[in-house]
């Protein structure tokens, strides 16, 4: 499981990361990288105010925050986490 959580997350960072600010920022792109972020991170470090990072940065964001999510939570959380992936990287 772990496995396809990692791969859905290399993923959609390495999406995030191919896009220029003017993209990620097009049709609220950004938004819903940032709501999975901070869903992510509510996860493994409940009460943490994850920092708004510039457009570009998203991806790097969402990389570290992610693996933390991969090493904290359980496999029922993974599964969500990899529809989660998924359907944020169909939306970029």
């Amino acid at each position: 499981m772990t496995s396809e959580l990692e791969l859905q997350l290399q993923r959609t960072v390495d999406r995030l990361r191919s896009m220029s600010a003017a993209q990620i920022s097009r049709e609220s792109r950004d938004e819903a990288a940032r709501s999975l972020v901070g869903q992510l991170a509510a996860f493994s470090r409940p009460g943490t105010t994850v920092p708004v990072v510039a457009p570009t940065a998203l991806g790097d964001q969402l990389a570290v925050i992610g693996r933390e999510f991969i090493n904290s939570t359980t496999p029922d959380q993974h599964e969500w986490a990899i529809e989660q992936l998924k359907a944020l990287r169909q939306s970029l």
